[in-house]
């Protein structure tokens, strides 16, 4: 994934978690955010922190959007 892709990604949590925007913005923010990281429950990470099993050990002081999107870039598919 791209520096610029990482960046954008950083915003758009920013903006959700500040909820800053109306209804359709947000869920534009949340579209384009799920289209730029590989982890289909990243709202889970941002919302429900303690439901998700990459963030879930962590402190809400500790959830940043920079450290959110991390979590969401270490999501790996798993085959069944």
């Amino acid at each position: 994934m791209s520096e610029t892709d990482r960046q954008r990604a950083v915003v758009l949590v920013r903006q959700l978690m500040t909820a800053s925007g109306s209804e359709s913005e947000l869920d534009a923010a949340m579209t384009e955010l799920e289209s730029l990281v590989p982890d289909p429950n990243v709202s889970a990470i941002i919302f429900w922190p303690s439901h998700h099993e990459l963030s879930r050990h962590l402190e809400a002081a500790e959830l940043t959007p920079q450290k959110i999107v991390e979590l969401a870039y270490q999501y790996e598919p798993f085959a069944l």
